[in-house]
């Protein structure tokens, strides 16, 4: 897919919620381990995305 957006492989923005829905927060983690296993789980699933013009609803 074309467009895929930028990751720098060294941090990860984790954004939490309340379980009312609403916005609580960020958190920054900068363990290695954790921005490898997010950015190999962003390019997993990305891959196998669909890109939005050629989308047709079922």
């Amino acid at each position: 897919m074309a467009g895929r957006p930028p990751l720098d492989g060294d941090r990860v923005q984790f954004n939490h919620f309340t379980g009312e829905g609403h916005w609580a927060g960020v958190e920054w983690c900068e363990e290695p381990d954790v921005a490898k296993l997010c950015a190999t789980a962003f390019d997993a699933v990305w891959a196998a995305g669909i890109d939005h013009g050629d989308y047709r609803p079922v």
